[in-house]
């Protein structure tokens, strides 16, 4: 087997009836933190803390125009203190795949995250940034540098919002549950022996019981439907 670089797939294209499956990239990508203050946005950096000797936050102004024309396409409101995260690289990411698309394409992504609304609602003062380290969750990124994971949840609307700009226009946005539903995955279940707890059949039952019910993340996770035209 073997396979494309990421500039040869580009240079390849654009790709017809052809599907991009995307499971958890969007949430990987760095982000730009922001809060609103009196004086404007600024935008929370990483600076050293000599008395403490150890990581610190510092806040400046914004480093970049294309930071500042989000914020005001997205309408993100003021509210002074709250905190919310940026992810311009999931936007270049998902114009580039579009890109390498041709007709009757369909772009598939799934991934936890909200409509903007959401995003930005009053309720989210923190904003949405998490970071995990060994199976614990926190909000302090700057404990334990490089050794925990860092994730902010994806703004559907911006993808949508982006695609559309790219030629990709919006089939569906869904709950993972929902998704996996319309697909059929009920069918999938099968008739066991309900005395062998670990027969074949039964933990193929459990598996599915637990895609569709486990902790609110059949919810959490929505998958986006892109397509560029219809396929042949």
């Amino acid at each position: 087997m073997s396979y494309l670089t990421a500039e040869e797939w580009h240079a390849a294209g654009p790709w017809p009836n052809t599907l991009v499956l995307s499971n958890e990239l969007p949430d990987a990508f760095p982000v730009y933190l922001i809060v609103s203050r009196e004086a404007g946005w600024r935008e929370i950096m990483v600076g050293w803390d000599d008395e403490q000797s150890c990581l610190t936050e510092v806040e400046r102004p914004l480093s970049g125009g294309e930071l500042e024309a989000f914020i005001i396409k997205e309408a993100i409101p003021p509210r002074a203190g709250q905190r919310f995260e940026v992810n311009l690289d999931a936007l270049r990411w998902l114009r580039s795949v579009a890109g390498s698309l041709g007709n009757g394409s369909m772009l598939l992504t799934i991934d936890y995250g909200h409509v903007r609304e959401e995003l930005y609602a009053p309720h989210r003062m923190n904003g949405t940034l998490l970071c995990y380290r060994k199976h614990q969750a926190s909000d302090t990124p700057l404990q334990f540098p490089g050794e925990q994971d860092m994730t902010a949840h994806v703004n559907f609307s911006a993808l949508i919002d982006a695609g559309k700009e790219a030629g990709l226009e919006p089939s569906g946005l869904l709950s993972q549950k929902q998704f996996l539903l319309e697909q059929g995955l009920l069918d999938e279940l099968s008739d066991h022996d309900a005395r062998d707890p670990f027969s074949p059949q039964a933990r193929r039952n459990r598996a599915i019981r637990q895609l569709l019910l486990s902790d609110r993340m059949s919810e959490l996770f929505k998958v986006l439907i892109q397509k560029k035209g219809e396929p042949h």
